[in-house]
């Protein structure tokens, strides 16, 4: 099952990082969310042309959904914090493919060992500044060698520990603007909208049209 970790851990990170788990409530923020995504670094053009360009975050009640969209996939990420569960969805139009898989209790105790075993280190600089009308704090994250700043603010109300499932525990606020490397690319995520707005249910659902796979299915469909 470790392959399958691998591979979840890298489309949580790669998409959808500062997954923003939470524990809502009447007061809590429902709405939206979108970032740009800049990059930085000696990537070639083929790359950068998979490389995707935006996300999009939509959170209601205990539910968030994340989307990440490039010219050659979209992939989305479903989290419920009273069920604990999470649901990718990879629509890959190259492969034909729309499908589907819950993560199992044993892929969620393996992919959130990884994330324990590689939790960066942070430094608060004091430092502030202004990201869409909210104040955002300024911390230094170490990953490995490389030191990154990341941007976060408590003036939008998402109860709980907002990042503990996410790349980023123990940052206690909503992350408007950081910066990761992953596979030698360094990006950097900047939010360009928080927009409150009533959403569907339907949104933190599985679409008809996308096809549920077993964790086997999912091994075999990316050759691993």
């Amino acid at each position: 099952m470790k392959k399958l970790t691998y591979l979840l851990i890298a489309v949580l990170t790669i998409s959808l990082s500062g997954c923003s788990i939470f524990q809502g409530g009447d007061k809590s923020f429902e709405g939206v969310i979108k970032y740009t995504i800049d990059y930085e670094g000696d990537i070639d053009e083929e790359t950068l042309a998979q490389a995707p360009t935006g996300a999009t975050e939509y959170y209601k009640g205990t539910k968030v959904r994340k989307d990440q969209e490039s010219m050659m996939y979209t992939v989305g990420v479903i989290s419920d914090n009273e069920t604990d569960e999470n649901i990718v969805l990879m629509d890959i139009p190259m492969m034909g493919e729309k499908v589907a898989y819950k993560q199992s209790a044993e892929d969620k105790a393996e992919a959130d060992a990884m994330i324990e075993e590689n939790k960066p280190d942070y430094t608060e600089t004091g430092e502030t500044k202004e990201i869409l009308g909210y104040t955002c704090k300024k911390v230094d994250v170490t990953m490995g060698d490389n030191i990154f700043p990341l941007y976060y603010t408590n003036e939008i109300n998402i109860a709980g520990s907002p990042n503990e499932s996410g790349q980023f525990p123990g940052i206690e606020g909503v992350i408007l603007e950081y910066t990761v490397a992953q596979q030698g690319m360094v990006m950097k995520f900047t939010a360009t909208e928080v927009k409150k707005q009533k959403l569907n249910e339907t949104m933190f659902g599985v679409p008809e049209d996308y096809t549920m796979k077993t964790a086997e299915e999912m091994e075999a469909m990316f050759g691993m």
